[in-house]
């Protein structure tokens, strides 16, 4: 619990929907959040978790996510009385129709990736960078790990007031291209660490992309770091008139937010600092969720396999 000077609380919804106490005893609901201090592209966050909160109540669901539709429900009383359309949309449930599904569908493959770096290390240190309102900890923790959420002040404000701290997270208030968050992060020597980008690096400017991964690469050889990526030559296609539509008609956004980012391969990667290594990829397809449907077909088709998908990357020698 947080308080500000002059004895305010800050509430903050409980773990299980409820309120916490103040003080002097008393019940408090949620307070009032400052949706329109989020920055546009900010406003994507609610995506994946509508998304997985609506994938988790499907009867063969690929991720349950109790704690997404937790933290949907609390943001519901907001978003319908809301003036931006998005908020209204997404308080009804109107989403695309598989989009569920894919967002699912990519947060289960990180999901993959971190149960196994906590099966090997036990005590190390997740860093999710751009974590919106991400869920993973409630999913995953093993009750040792270390967890690092890092985004925009604006975004962080509005997670600490929907999750409830916690003392083996450590929250950082910072846009990812400042350089300067690796040195809010936690001293863990010896200890392994994992970052992960999930839907982040297609919206950052590519300069910006490739000076973190050398800043990871030369702070911490030995870790990993997992992310989304997206296809470079479909960058100058995000002014086509139907991709305008889709984040514009379709996904409600503001017309500002756009991909400006991409790769060619993964391959592309190694040869941004010394000692990265790609360890693997991951695409929607290599599931073969049958839940996709005639999608499945675009899977042979490798521009549009190669269009959004994930790379999994060694920083380097942990002995350098």
């Amino acid at each position: 619990m947080t308080r500000p000077s002059g004895g305010q609380t800050l509430w903050v919804v409980a773990e299980d929907g409820g309120s916490r106490s103040g003080s002097d005893g008393r019940t408090a609901a949620a307070p009032a959040l400052d949706l329109g201090a989020l920055a546009a592209v900010s406003e994507t966050l609610f995506f994946p978790l509508y998304a997985r909160a609506v994938e988790s109540r499907h009867p063969r669901t690929v991720l349950p996510d109790p704690e997404a539709e937790r933290l949907t429900r609390a943001l519901d009383p907001h978003f319908v009385a809301s003036p931006k359309l998005l908020h209204r949309k997404l308080a009804a449930r109107k989403l695309p129709a598989k989009l569920p599904l894919s967002l699912a569908m990519r947060t289960r493959y990180f999901d993959r990736v971190t149960r196994a770096f906590l099966e090997a290390h036990p005590g190390g240190s997740v860093v999710t960078l751009g974590c919106g309102l991400c869920t993973r900890r409630a999913r995953l923790d093993n009750g040792r790990a270390l967890w690092v959420d890092l985004d925009l002040p604006a975004v962080m404000a509005l997670r600490r007031n929907l999750i409830a701290e916690n003392p083996r997270v450590t929250s950082i208030d910072r846009s990812v291209l400042d350089l300067a968050w690796l040195d809010a992060l936690p001293a863990a020597p010896g200890a392994a660490r994992l970052f992960l980008a999930e839907g982040l690096f297609m919206y950052l400017p590519a300069d910006g992309v490739q000076s973190l991964v050398q800043a990871l690469a030369g702070r911490f050889p030995g870790s990993e770091l997992v992310a989304e990526v997206f296809a470079r030559s479909w960058v100058p296609r995000m002014d086509f008139r139907w991709l305008r539509w889709k984040f514009q008609k379709q996904l409600f956004l503001d017309p500002s937010v756009r991909f400006i980012s991409g790769i060619a391969e993964g391959r592309e990667l190694e040869g941004w600092a010394p000692g990265v290594r790609l360890l693997e990829e991951w695409t929607y397809f290599d599931d073969d969720e049958p839940r996709l449907g005639l999608m499945r077909l675009f899977g042979r088709i490798q521009s549009y396999r190669r269009l959004q998908w994930a790379v999994r990357l060694a920083l380097g020698p942990a002995d350098r």
